[in-house]
């Protein structure tokens, strides 16, 4: 087969293929929009794609497409008790959410101040909130009151 391209129009091109049959070849010309790939011998929907054409299925359309992305977050997992916070101190970048997650480990339950937020750690689980990007800087995590560690907003990731 013989393929030649031309751009008549800004943003469509045009596709000429000449099939060879047993004796006559009969040119065919086809509109081609950006983006879209197209199989001019597929005729019915694959098994593998369910769109005929032999095209493929826009990523939005298939399963698990729009509105099922999670949006960019930071996770900071804090182990809490009456005396300790572990880690002691986390860093984040700034202006990116984060979620907080902080879990009891002496087996009781504790109020969490963290970046301008308190949570309610039961005894025995742990809980969790996520929050809008934070400007560079030092946020104190307190536990039932009492500064035990801290958050640095502005580095790179970690503990």
């Amino acid at each position: 087969m013989d393929e030649k391209s031309s751009a008549p129009e800004a943003g469509v091109t045009t596709a000429t293929t000449t099939a060879a049959a047993t004796a006559t070849a009969t040119p065919t010309t086809t509109a081609v929009q950006p983006g879209v790939v197209t199989d001019p011998v597929a005729t019915s929907p694959t098994d593998t794609t369910g769109v005929q054409g032999g095209a493929s299925a826009p990523v939005e359309s298939q399963q698990g497409g729009a509105g099922d992305e999670e949006g960019i977050r930071v996770p900071v997992e804090l182990k809490v008790s009456a005396t300790a916070v572990s880690p002691a101190t986390v860093t984040v970048p700034a202006f990116l959410p984060v979620e907080v997650t902080a879990r009891s480990t002496d087996g009781q339950a504790h109020k969490v101040a963290v970046l301008g937020a308190t949570l309610s750690v039961p005894a025995t689980g742990s809980a969790s909130v996520q929050l809008d990007g934070q400007q560079r800087g030092t946020s104190k995590v307190t536990v039932d009151g009492k500064d035990l560690g801290e958050i640095v907003v502005g580095d790179e990731p970690g503990p």
